[in-house]
């Protein structure tokens, strides 16, 4: 079989998935010469990692900001990015507000909007010592080949939350508003028991009735303004600790 050669250039925009990332880094080393070991010469990953917050970008433009870096952009600054023109007002303002709440409980997006693999075209991911309590997948309209699949969005934004140990804090699923409800007890993403295949398996109790989930679940595409508060407090009711009444 032979190799898929790719001819990049200073216009390319930055893509994972489809150019093998070996190319990227043989462009950027060429076009930058011995600074390339001075921001990339620890590991392989360290490259990748810059690489995939670059998505979007022409590399041109990726590499004369990373040479010439600017302080720590916040997600307003980032959002208004030209890769980013084609989420709605209303989402880049959710998006916005959510990242200020998730602050605010001292969990951060990092500083960077990377790639969304086979979730999306972006994605932002709120997190605290590694432990990932949220995803934002942004997605263009459109198809996008990943891994040799291809993939069909309309233009939207995804949020996504992740929980364990559900049944500790049913209760609080149980009386709380329907949308937050939903997610725990709709058909998306019930486990089928397909073996090796089975990933991240949810086991709880709604309703008197077990429900086993796994996959790609608690999804809200085009999640509300409106309903912004709704989202967080359940986050908190996870994974913000309360103090005990005297």
């Amino acid at each position: 079989m032979s190799k898929i050669k790719t001819l990049l250039t200073d216009d390319t925009v930055i893509v994972m998935g489809d150019i093998p990332v070996g190319d990227f880094r043989k462009y950027v080393k060429q076009k930058m010469g011995k600074d390339f070991s001075k921001y990339f010469g620890k590991t392989d990953m360290d490259f990748q990692n810059w690489l995939n917050a670059q998505v979007g970008k022409k590399l041109n433009k990726a590499i004369e900001e990373c040479l010439n870096p600017s302080e720590i952009e916040n997600i307003e600054d980032l959002l208004k990015e030209e890769r980013f023109n084609f989420i709605s007002n209303e989402n880049k303002n959710f998006i916005i507000q959510f990242t200020e709440q998730m602050n605010l409980i001292d969990f951060g997006f990092g500083g960077s909007i990377g790639d969304g693999y086979c979730w999306g075209h972006n994605m932002i991911i709120y997190s605290r010592k590694k432990k990932v309590i949220a995803r934002i997948f942004i997605r263009n309209e459109g198809v996008r080949m990943w891994g040799g699949k291809e993939y069909k969005w309309n233009n939207c934004i995804v949020l996504r939350l992740f929980f364990s140990n559900i049944d500790k804090h049913m209760k609080y699923i149980e009386t709380a508003p329907s949308h937050i409800r939903l997610p725990f007890i709709n058909d998306q993403g019930f486990c089928k028991h397909c073996g090796e295949k089975c990933h991240n398996i949810k086991i709880y109790t709604v309703n008197d009735k077990e429900v086993e989930k796994c996959g790609y679940v608690f999804q809200f595409t085009d999640p509300k303004i409106e309903h912004l508060n709704d989202y967080v407090d359940i986050l908190k009711e996870f994974y913000v600790k309360k103090t005990k009444e005297k």
